[in-house]
């Protein structure tokens, strides 16, 4: 998040973010669907809700659904209507909960600036 790369659905408080850091999201789901389709699962890099909720709708696409066990790496922010996905597609989130340790009480840090108090 402090970085600047996570994909948001909105803008941080720099006007960053939306963009997705993955060069070619289409081709990421494509990747997927033919890793899914051979056996494989996957472990996907997402930090922002944007990239989550992509990384969950290409799950939820998939045509035989959570046949395998998908993961979602890093996440640092998600909306609350997105957690039941996780459960229900059988996606697997690995949190990073050492990045709290970056955040200040005072919000006066990089990873609170960016998202704002709500």
């Amino acid at each position: 998040m402090e970085g600047g790369t996570a994909w948001l659905q909105q803008a941080d408080c720099h006007g960053q973010g939306t963009h997705a850091f993955w060069p070619d999201p289409a081709a990421y789901t494509a990747a997927v669907r033919q890793l899914h389709a051979a056996g494989l699962r996957t472990a996907t890099h997402a930090i922002g809700d944007a990239a989550v909720r992509h990384v969950l709708d290409t799950v939820e696409g998939l045509a035989d659904g959570g046949r395998f066990a998908h993961r979602i790496e890093r996440i640092e922010t998600v909306p609350d209507d997105m957690l039941s996905r996780f459960s229900r597609l059988g996606v697997i989130a690995s949190m990073q909960p050492p990045h709290t340790a970056y955040t200040r009480a005072d919000q006066d840090d990089e990873w609170s600036r960016r998202l704002g108090p709500e």
